[in-house]
């Protein structure tokens, strides 16, 4: 809901800025909870630290919230590697199933993305690292239950790197919300979750 709407500006410096969006008719169409939902964007030095806050305005309020970023990768491709993958859980986009497996590196490229559309990764701890072709290297650090890697499988010179508080819905998913899979909640005490990225080059 939030990806499609348009937030306000309401904070700004040197190094940061920061954004707010509230419910609103359009949104309360969709989901029908009051809240308040704020966007931090951070620089320091070759380090970008981004921080979502949720919170609600009344009662006990589930929730997802996740990132979308995107690093430039000539010829669609990333070598990503895991500091900490070794008890990964992967959830295939679309399917009921999971699966348990250790990851250290993949080749994130056309190819991959044409197999699995997004690949969904839980049980990972530690940097999740990015290598492209161009001589950058893209450090991701967070806490978050869910990493999450696409591109478009045809075209576009990009690999998305996305930490999430959630995941996609699946078929066998409970249809009740407060029940989903790294479903969150607030109180009203509002929470904040945060992910940083650090950029460096041969």
């Amino acid at each position: 809901m939030v990806r499609y709407a348009k937030l306000t500006p309401v904070d700004m410096g040197e190094s940061f800025v920061q954004f707010r969006l509230e419910e609103s008719e359009e949104t309360l169409k969709t989901y029908p909870f009051a809240f308040l939902f704020m966007l931090r964007y951070e620089l320091k030095e070759n380090s970008l630290k981004v921080t979502y806050f949720v919170q609600s305005k009344q009662g006990v309020m589930p929730f997802y919230v996740g990132g979308h970023p995107g690093l430039k990768a000539p010829g669609g491709e990333a070598i990503i590697e895991f500091s900490g993958g070794e008890n990964a859980v992967e959830y295939p986009l679309g399917k009921d199933s999971s699966r348990a497996l250790s990851v250290h590196r993949i080749v994130a490229n056309k190819a991959l993305f044409k197999e699995c559309k997004t690949l969904q990764l839980a049980g990972i701890h530690g940097d999740v690292t990015a290598s492209t072709q161009d001589g950058y290297t893209y450090t991701f650090n967070s806490s978050c239950p869910v990493w999450a890697f696409w591109s478009n499988e045809n075209e576009g010179d990009y690999v998305c790197i996305e930490p999430w508080w959630g995941i996609n819905d699946f078929p066998a998913a409970p249809r009740e919300l407060s029940l989903k899979p790294f479903i969150n909640f607030d109180d009203g005490a509002g929470q904040a979750f945060s992910y940083m990225l650090t950029i460096s080059k041969e």
